[in-house]
């Protein structure tokens, strides 16, 4: 399969809520859900979004492709820079499909270890 094949363009903002971790795409969380699956080729729990270390995973994934694309958002400026985004580099990005390398452990051990019960907490 060609490389352009595993491209798919998502909406610019849905990917800068990625790297940022602000909502910045008004169509909701589904699509920045969806780009960040795509990104890192396999399924996201949406309790893993607040994994550190998935997250930088994924803004270093999106640096590779849209070195443009900003990292933080200062305090009240979202709107600002989401519109500057669209304006340079319109309403979507093309992205690679990940190779799920991402993925060590099951979704239900993540859960299990964020919220920080033990196996024999578990009914």
């Amino acid at each position: 399969m060609s490389k352009e094949a595993n491209l798919k363009p998502f909406r610019t903002l849905a990917v800068a809520s990625l790297t940022t971790g602000v909502l910045m795409d008004r169509e909701g969380f589904g699509g920045v859900h969806e780009a960040a699956e795509h990104i890192m080729g396999g399924p996201i729990w949406t309790h893993e979004f607040a994994d550190e270390k998935l997250c930088n995973e994924m803004r270093g994934k999106v640096s590779e492709f849209a070195p443009w694309m900003p990292m933080d958002i200062p305090d009240g400026q979202w709107e600002a820079i989401g519109k500057r985004l669209i304006e340079e580099h319109g309403e979507t990005v093309l992205c690679p499909k990940g190779d799920g390398g991402f993925r060590t452990k099951g979704p239900i051990t993540t859960l299990v270890e964020m919220i920080g019960c033990r196996d024999d907490d578990l009914p």
